[in-house]
């Protein structure tokens, strides 16, 4: 989604850059200045954006997977929160998010609906001591959901917290301070190799923000790694594992100031720059990292042709960086904030089904209609007194005229479908062979 550029945006585009297209326009009845990524549920797209809306205070939307159908699920009015940020996310039966803002204190809540949008309800207000102003996502580990504010606590720098799948139980169990273990996190813990990891904005000896595990029942906290500078600078990403490594960015530091891409070791815990971006090839990404089709693809908020920001790719050893296309203000929104996701719009069902004209008295019969899709079929008939149905096999009652539908229902990858066939059922009338009959003649 692009964010920053007149109300933001929703696009969609293949993955060689090629076909860019803005599925959502948003004009701030509908929202405004979309913030984190969508997710797919129930066979739709879901997000949130941080304002617009009825009462200005941000929204909670939802389309469908080929961009139609944009539906507002819910305006938030500052007492059930204000400014949502970053995804949703499903567990337990239901959609969960955060808002910055807003709840009993102005200082953020933990929400939570039901999959189909319906019945939303405040599970937490944050108020200073326990954290306020949560950021990132909500993630589900070991029987919780857990997260982070970027102010509060004891230190007022932050804190990490869970609460319990049907929302009670919140608990705060780690203080962010100013002893050179970060601070003022800003991205969503990620579960890895036993551990909970996570990544400041800030904080460190250098205040450059570090990489930081915590165990699966919140204690333990460590400090993994202190960036300094010249291997990046200001976390604001979610990291994602692949091949015994961690990956994130950062969206400032490295050589030209500009942020970087890096991978951290989970044997060695060593952390190595992979790539330093530098304005032609993208600046500043505010978001993470995704795996698709042998490759990792993200976005940068600015930089590029048009100083808009690019999507790009690299190979999963960290090589190859592609820079895959330039945000242009134009053909798509620029200034993307959050994550890609891959996702595929609804296909048709293509159904061959034939059938052939039957005689009354014929013996019952197998209905074999064929698909592109593993969908089961089903059978109807327009009418059970010439013939009936039962799963696959049909049944001749009667005479006459009818019509047979080989149907499917539609999936998260498919529409419904339908193909009909109309035949004749035949009394068939014995003629006598008047050849073997005995013949009179009179003379």
């Amino acid at each position: 989604m692009t964010a920053y550029s007149n109300d933001g945006g929703v696009f969609a585009i293949n993955v060689d850059g090629s076909d860019p297209v803005q599925w959502v326009d948003f004009n701030g009845i509908n929202g405004a200045d979309p913030n984190g990524s969508l997710i797919e549920s129930s066979g739709k797209l879901w997000g949130m954006a941080v304002a617009g809306g009825v009462h200005g205070a941000g929204v909670i939307f939802c389309l469908n997977k080929d961009g139609t159908n944009y539906q507002k699920i819910h305006d938030f009015d500052g007492i059930n929160g204000a400014g949502p940020r970053e995804n949703l996310v499903e567990s337990n039966g239901k959609l969960w998010g955060l808002t910055a803002l807003g709840g009993a204190n102005n200082e953020g809540v933990i929400f939570n609906m039901d999959l189909d949008g319906e019945n939303f309800n405040v599970v937490h207000n944050f108020e200073v001591n326990n954290g306020r102003f949560p950021r990132g996502s909500l993630v589900e580990s070991n029987g919780k959901l857990w997260g982070l504010t970027v102010h509060g606590g004891s230190k007022l720098l932050g804190v990490i917290f869970s609460i319990d799948l049907d929302g009670s139980n919140f608990a705060k169990v780690y203080d962010f301070d100013f002893g050179g273990n970060g601070n003022s996190p800003e991205g969503s813990l990620f579960e890895s190799n036993g551990k909970l990891w996570g990544t400041t904005q800030q904080g460190g000896i250098s205040g450059n923000g570090v990489i930081f595990k915590l165990n699966l029942d919140g204690t333990g906290y460590t400090k993994v790694h202190e960036f300094n500078g010249s291997d990046g600078k200001s976390l604001y990403c979610t990291l994602i594992e692949n091949d015994g490594k961690l990956w994130g960015m950062t969206q400032n530091g490295g050589l030209n100031g500009k942020g970087v891409i890096f991978s951290l070791d989970l044997g060695t815990e060593n952390v190595s720059k992979v790539h330093d971006f530098d304005d032609t090839n993208g600046a500043h990404p505010r978001g993470s990292l995704i795996m698709h089709d042998g490759k990792f693809w993200g976005m940068t908020q600015y930089g590029g042709l048009h100083g808009r920001g690019v999507i790009f790719s690299l190979d999963l050893d960290g090589t190859n960086f592609q820079k895959i296309y330039d945000f242009d203000n134009n053909t798509i929104d620029g200034s993307p904030n959050g994550s890609l996701i891959v996702t595929q719009a609804k296909e048709d069902q293509n159904i061959e089904f034939t059938l052939e004209n039957k005689n009354f008295g014929d013996d019952p019969f197998t209905l074999s209609a064929t698909s592109n899709s593993n969908n089961p079929i089903t059978y109807t008939s327009s009418d059970e007194n010439i013939i009936s149905i039962n799963g696959d096999i049909a049944t001749i009652n009667g005479i006459g005229e009818v019509t047979i539908t080989a149907s499917q229902e539609g999936d998260d990858n498919y529409h419904a479908a339908s193909v009909s066939q109309t035949i004749m059922v035949i009394l068939v009338t014995s003629i006598p062979d008047l050849s073997t009959q005995p013949q009179f003649f009179t003379y």
